[in-house]
């Protein structure tokens, strides 16, 4: 879990890690580690939440969708 990794990590970095190190502990970069230091100095744990990516929006409405999965599981005509 991502959220899990970044309190790995931020433990680490409290324990006098230096952010290269906790970098290759925990397969991360050392400037997301350091992003992750910031965020928590501003915004607390809760700021290690992970946020869904914004995107594009889907171009077929939930009824479009639903009515293409029906079609294709009645199978090749």
């Amino acid at each position: 879990m991502i959220e899990a990794r970044r309190r790995q990590a931020l433990r680490l970095l409290d324990e006098g890690y230096t952010l290269g190190e906790v970098g290759r502990l925990t397969g991360s970069a050392a400037s997301s580690v350091m992003r992750w230091r910031d965020a928590r100095a501003r915004g607390g744990d809760q700021a290690l939440q992970v946020r869904p990516a914004p995107g594009r929006p889907p171009a077929l409405s939930h009824a479009q969708r639903q009515r293409i999965i029906r079609r294709l599981m009645q199978g090749a005509m």
